[in-house]
C-alpha cells in the first residue's frame, strides 16, 4: 500500500501488513511476536510494519483472516495570515479599493482575490495587486513563505507577531506629480530693500487624516519645484 501525496498534503509513508502463519506462532497457537516494531523498506521505500493480529478476551495473540486498516495522508497544519492594505507615506493611513491576488509560486492556483485573514499550508506564495486605487501606484509583487514551523516571512524579513500569527502589510505608493510655487511680491519693486529669502513648504492631507502633515525632503526656495504625493496639498511660506 503505497504512500500517496497531494500538493495541499504530506506524503504518507507505506503500509506494509503481514498475516503471520504457523510458522510464526506459539506451541498454543498464539502469535510469537517475531514481525513486532519492524520496519519494511520495498523498492526505496519505508514503512511500519503491521501484523494482523489480535488479543482474544484470554489476552492470547490471534492472527486475523480479515481486516481493514485506514491508510490516509495527514493534513499539513495550516498558518494564520493578516494582511493590510495601507499608504506607503502615511502606514497609519489604510487603502481600499485594490484589486489583489494570493498564488502559490510555482502554480497558477489563486488562494485568494483578496482576503484580509487567510490560512495558509507551508509553501510560497505571491501576492500581487492587478489594479491599485485612485491615486495610488501599483506596488511591486510581495513573496511570502510560510515555514512549516509556522514562521511567516515576507522578502526575508520575518513578521510572525507574538499571537502566532503573520502580519503582511502591503504598501502602495501614492502617484507624484510636478508642483511650481512662484511667490509675487507686492512691494513696488522692492522699494524699501526689505526683501528677504523665502522658503515653501509642502504639506500633505489625505483621507482619514486630521490635519495636514509636513512632507519631508520638499522644501524648496524661492521659484523652487517640488514632487508631492497625491492628495489635498498646502504650501507654506516661511
Amino acid at each position: 500500500m503505497p504512500g500517496s501525496t497531494d500538493s495541499q498534503y504530506e506524503k504518507s509513508a507505506p503500509l506494509y501488513v503481514i498475516f503471520p502463519g504457523h510458522d510464526a506462532q506459539t506451541a498454543a497457537g498464539a502469535y510469537d511476536g517475531r514481525y513486532d516494531n519492524k520496519t519494511v523498506t520495498v523498492d526505496g521505500q519505508s514503512g511500519k510494519l503491521i501484523v494482523a493480529v489480535a488479543k482474544d478476551s484470554d489476552g492470547k495473540t490471534t492472527t486475523l483472516g480479515n481486516y481493514r486498516w485506514n491508510c490516509s495522508n495527514d493534513h499539513k497544519t495550516k498558518f494564520k495570515v493578516q494582511f493590510t492594505k495601507v499608504d506607503a507615506a502615511n502606514a497609519g493611513v489604510p487603502v481600499d479599493g485594490a484589486t489583489m491576488q494570493l498564488t502559490r509560486v510555482g502554480s497558477s492556483q489563486v488562494e485568494s482575490d483578496w482576503t484580509k485573514t487567510l490560512e495558509l499550508l507551508p509553501g510560497r506564495y505571491k501576492l500581487t495587486e492587478a489594479n491599485a486605487p485612485d491615486g495610488y501606484q501599483v506596488m511591486d509583487p510581495i513573496i511570502i513563505l510560510v515555514g512549516e514551523d509556522g514562521t511567516i516571512t515576507v522578502d526575508g524579513k520575518n513578521v510572525t507577531g507574538s499571537d502566532g500569527i503573520g502580519h503582511v502589510q502591503a504598501e502602495d505608493a501614492p502617484k507624484t506629480t510636478s508642483l511650481t510655487a512662484t511667490k509675487t511680491w507686492n512691494d513696488n519693486n522692492n522699494q524699501d530693500g526689505k526683501r528677504a529669502s523665502v522658503t515653501f513648504d509642502l504639506y500633505r492631507k489625505t483621507d482619514g487624516d486630521a490635519d495636514y502633515t509636513k512632507v519631508d525632503g520638499q522644501s524648496r526656495g524661492l521659484h523652487g519645484r517640488r514632487n508631492h504625493d497625491a492628495g489635498r496639498v498646502r504650501l507654506a511660506m516661511r
